[in-house]
């Protein structure tokens, strides 16, 4: 995986900018931003249907506020040249990252500044990477030609949101394929007479700014909207709003889903490891120790967080309502932190960084999530495997399976995961869905995936075909 350098805490874009701003005065920087509805465009929706509760229109207006004081940074307060590049779908797409090279090429800018959500920060990771190979290779495939040297091209990531975190944090953008109505890599989403290989897409190193106090977090006790079903198509349709956002409590839950399946992946590689807790004298298992650890333990305290939570949201008054508010920040860096870890974790299938093989919620997420499961969010989706992959582990034998998870001996999985999941309302498949797809169905669309990227998942396809069986019917 390329380098990652990563500064946390309040103003952490704006002190790296300011650092590097003699630097970066020298060429123009292309920002790409996630761009959301106008207020105007947003009173004509909700015309036609119920408003967006609070919490929704909270975080959409964090979330731009984040997005504008960015560019306001950059362009205004530090005088740097920029071009402006917007992603405004649930995911990126080739013609979004196809026209950031095209114009990042047109002024020669050669720092990109991914920020905002997922989708803005994949299109800014993949956009970098084709200028780096475009440049190296003396120009590549853009339009105009030329190009920059491959050191040139400065990355800088400033996700905005859990979703943001996670792809920044990763090692492989994910862009949404209108061929194949799934999100592949880049040198498969991009059109065929392209010609391109995953050397054109190399991994590209980054600066990620990781502001815990400007990022949007959905908060929600439950995902509203008519709780019992019976609510009207307005209900409905902020339900489902809602679950195309992520809370802090869903990313807890989808970092330990990443736990899980990598200390599948470890055992898979180094069982001894496992077994004994010995990290041994490989750089790699030491990494993934580290990174299962910090993922684990940050999940862990999000969801302590939440639990001591219940009981006095809005009813708190004076100290001990400040005293609730500071424990929903630390919560909330702890999510940041617990998904920043697992985001590391993943595998996409990539023949060089991942030597094919690829993670069980990335294989399910990126194969399903846009054609079947139109209605969720990535971080979602994979909270909603977790009870599934933990029981489908423990089938056959004595009926319980151990698994190390950096410091953490978890001697019955399934166990683990009733005890976690009891306290909380895990997204479930079904409300995600369009439809209702079948099993068989939907696993023909993941082997058809793997066998377009020429990889294979982690655990197998039976693992894969029963977790997702079990989800689909919790």
């Amino acid at each position: 995986m390329a380098a990652r350098t990563v500064l946390s805490g309040p103003s952490s874009l704006r002190t790296h900018l300011k650092s590097r701003v003699s630097s970066l005065r020298r060429s123009p920087c292309l920002i790409v931003a996630s761009d959301l509805p106008s207020e105007e465009q947003s009173a004509a929706a909700a015309a036609a249907r119920a408003p967006p509760p609070a919490n929704i229109r909270s975080f959409r207006h964090v979330l731009s506020d984040d997005v504008n004081r960015a560019g306001f940074t950059a362009s205004m307060e530090l005088g740097l040249r920029t071009v402006n590049c917007t992603v405004t779908g649930a995911y990126p797409t080739w013609d979004d990252v196809g026209g950031g090279i095209d114009m990042a090429r047109r002024v020669g800018a050669t720092t990109v500044l991914g920020v905002g959500a997922g989708a803005a920060v994949d299109c800014a990771k993949a956009v970098a990477s084709a200028l780096r190979e475009q440049g190296s290779n003396g120009g590549g495939s853009s339009s105009n030609g030329g190009g920059s040297s491959d050191d040139s091209v400065e990355l800088i990531l400033a996700p905005s949101t859990l979703g943001g975190t996670m792809a920044a944090m990763s090692s492989s953008p994910l862009l949404l394929s209108t061929a194949e109505e799934a999100l592949l890599p880049p040198y498969l989403a991009c059109p065929s007479e392209r010609g391109a290989t995953p050397a054109d897409f190399g991994p590209v190193g980054a600066t990620v700014c990781l502001d815990g106090d400007g990022m949007a977090f959905l908060e929600a006790s439950h995902r509203g909207g008519g709780g019992d079903g019976g609510g009207g198509d307005g209900d409905r349709s902020n339900m489902e709003m809602a679950m195309a956002m992520a809370t802090p409590v869903d990313a807890a839950l989808a970092s330990l889903t990443v736990c899980v399946e990598s200390s599948i992946l470890l055992a898979e590689t180094m069982p001894s490891s496992t077994r004994s807790g010995d990290c041994g004298d490989d750089d790699n298992t030491k990494v993934m120790h580290t990174l299962l650890e910090g993922a684990r333990s940050n999940a862990m305290a999000t969801l302590d967080a939440y639990t001591c939570r219940r009981g006095i949201d809005g009813n708190s008054h004076g100290a001990a309502a400040a005293a609730a508010t500071e424990e929903q920040k630390v919560a909330h860096l702890h999510a940041a932190a617990s998904v920043a870890h697992a985001a590391q974790l993943l595998r996409y299938g990539d023949p060089i960084i991942d030597r094919r093989r690829r993670s069980i919620s990335i294989a399910l997420c990126s194969s399903l999530l846009p054609r079947y499961f139109p209605h969720g969010h990535a971080l979602t989706f994979m909270a909603s495997l977790l009870p599934g992959l933990c029981e489908s582990l423990c089938t056959g034998g004595n009926g319980s399976k151990s698994v190390r998870i950096g410091e953490q001996e978890i001697r019955d999985v399934r166990q683990w995961s009733n005890e976690i999941t009891h306290e909380f309302e895990v997204p479930k498949l079904v409300t995600m869905a369009e439809g209702t797809p079948d099993v068989d169905t939907l696993m023909k669309r993941v082997d058809s995936i793997s066998s377009l990227m020429g990889c294979e998942e982690v655990g197998g396809y039976d693992l894969v075909e029963a977790v997702l069986h079990r989800s689909l019917n919790r």
